[in-house]
């Protein structure tokens, strides 16, 4: 019988083509944008903390952020099962 804490092979296949679409879809963003979601998604920083790293505003911070998850969501919606942002 298959290990039930071992995911099946489809699986596999489909979480690394949906990091791989993450992946490009955060490539294509502009540059301002990527950083600001990466601070804020990976690096934990707060919005304040990505203000001063990137050199705008806070409510300019938001906007980007903002905008990052929309695109991000738009090109991701295929792909995920509910179409909804998790953070």
């Amino acid at each position: 019988p298959p290990d039930p804490t071992v995911p099946p092979p489809t699986e596999s296949l489909l979480h690394a083509e949906l990091e791989q679409k993450i992946e490009e879809a955060l490539a294509d963003l502009p540059e301002n944008q990527r950083t600001a979601i990466l601070l804020c998604r990976q690096g934990d920083w707060s919005y304040e903390e990505i203000a001063a790293v990137l050199g705008c505003s806070l409510s300019a911070t938001k906007s980007l952020i903002f905008r990052a998850r929309e695109t991000l969501k738009r090109r991701l919606k295929p792909y995920l099962k509910t179409g909804e942002w998790n953070p």
